[in-house]
C-alpha cells in the first residue's frame, strides 16, 4: 500500500500568464483554467516586465471580409438566341423550333439550387429545378446548352415568353422575348 506524503510536493516554477503568475499544479489536465478563481492568480512582483518567451500580441487588421451565409452565387446577362453560338435576339420568326437561353454565372457551388420558370403569355408554362451541375459547368462561365423547343409540331407557339432564373430561391435574372405570328 502506498503512503500519502505528509508534506505537499513542491511545485515547479510558476507559469507567467499576462501580468500574473499561476501555480502549474492548479491547471486542469487539458492545461486550461476552469475559472479565474481556481487558477489562483497571484500578482507578479514585476507587473511591467514581460518575459521575452511570451510573444507580444499585435492587433491585426482584416483585409478581406468575413465569410457570411449570404449567397455569392450569381447569374448575369440573360439573353436568347436561335443557337448557342448565335447573337442574342429579342424576337424570333414564326415556326422557330428551338430558342436558347444563355447566361453568364459566377461563384456557383455544387450545393446551389437553381430554378428556371418559363412564362408563355404571362402564364407559368414550364418550371425546372435542380442542383447546380458543378462537375459540368464549374463555378464561373456561360450556360450555352439550355433551350426550349418544339421539334414535333409547327415550332414554338407565337407568344411572349419570359424566363426567371433563381439561385437558392433568390431571383437573379429575368428577360423576355417574343415568337412572332405568321
Amino acid at each position: 500500500m502506498l503512503k500519502q506524503p505528509a508534506a505537499p510536493i513542491a511545485s515547479p516554477s510558476p507559469i507567467i500568464v499576462g501580468l500574473a503568475t499561476v501555480d502549474p499544479l492548479l491547471l486542469t489536465p487539458a492545461g486550461t483554467f476552469p475559472t479565474a478563481q481556481a487558477a489562483n492568480l497571484v500578482p507578479s512582483p514585476h507587473p511591467t516586465a514581460l518575459p521575452t518567451a511570451i510573444p507580444t500580441l499585435v492587433p491585426q487588421v482584416l483585409t478581406t471580409p468575413l465569410p457570411t451565409n449570404e449567397a455569392v452565387s450569381s447569374f448575369m446577362a440573360l439573353r436568347f438566341a436561335p443557337a448557342a453560338d448565335a447573337p442574342a435576339q429579342e424576337s424570333f420568326p414564326s415556326g422557330i423550333e428551338e430558342i436558347f437561353a444563355i447566361w453568364d454565372y459566377d461563384g456557383m457551388q455544387a450545393a446551389d439550387r437553381i430554378r428556371r420558370i418559363w412564362f408563355r403569355d404571362d402564364q407559368i408554362w414550364l418550371t425546372r429545378e435542380e442542383y447546380w451541375n458543378w462537375g459540368k459547368y464549374g463555378s464561373t462561365g456561360t450556360v450555352l446548352d439550355n433551350s426550349i423547343y418544339d421539334h414535333e409540331g409547327s415550332g414554338l407557339k407565337p407568344a411572349k415568353y419570359h424566363l426567371q432564373l433563381y439561385v437558392n430561391d433568390r431571383l437573379q435574372q429575368e428577360a423576355t422575348f417574343v415568337v412572332l405570328s405568321p
